[in-house]
Parts: C-alpha cells; sequence; structure tokens
C-alpha cells in the first residue's frame, strides 16, 4: 500500500487496493482451478510463476478478432476447483 499512487489521494488508494484485491481473487481462482493443479501433477517443472508468464505474454501479444471473442462469449463456462 506504499505505492506512489497511494500518497496524493484517499481515492487512489482506494482504487489501487481494489485493483489489489481483483488481482488477488484472479490469482487464487486460477491457482485452484483443476486444469492447472493437473498441468502441476503432470509437469513437475512447470512452475505457477511460469505459467503466469505464458498468460500474461497470451495476454499482451495475442490478437483476437470480434468473431472469436463473440464464439467465446456464446459458450458456456464453469470453472471447476481442485479439492484435493
Amino acid at each position: 500500500m506504499e505505492h506512489l499512487y497511494s500518497r496524493t489521494s484517499f481515492y487512489a488508494r482506494q482504487n489501487y487496493y481494489h485493483c489489489m484485491l481483483i488481482a488477488h481473487l484472479l490469482n487464487q481462482l486460477l491457482e485452484h482451478t483443476c486444469q492447472i493443479q493437473d498441468l502441476l501433477q503432470r509437469f513437475k517443472k512447470i512452475t505457477l510463476k511460469y505459467l503466469w508468464q505464458q498468460f500474461l505474454c497470451a495476454m499482451k501479444y495475442q490478437a483476437l478478432c470480434v468473431q472469436t471473442l463473440t464464439s467465446i462469449d456464446n459458450k458456456k463456462h464453469q470453472i471447476r476447483l481442485y479439492s484435493g
């Protein structure tokens, strides 16, 4: 919470804190899904840090067209959490 944005304004600090909470929630959801846990168990050399780096690279450099986004949006999605 000692980020430079939080020193000038209470609202900036509050926005930064909310973004941190959202990022933490996404991190927890990703780490505890069955697919990620399956990858970690099958490939012992893969780490969560490596998976996050690959995910960020895909988000940065993958060009998505409107058709791709529409087809993703039209599918039903379910996140299964690992309970093991």
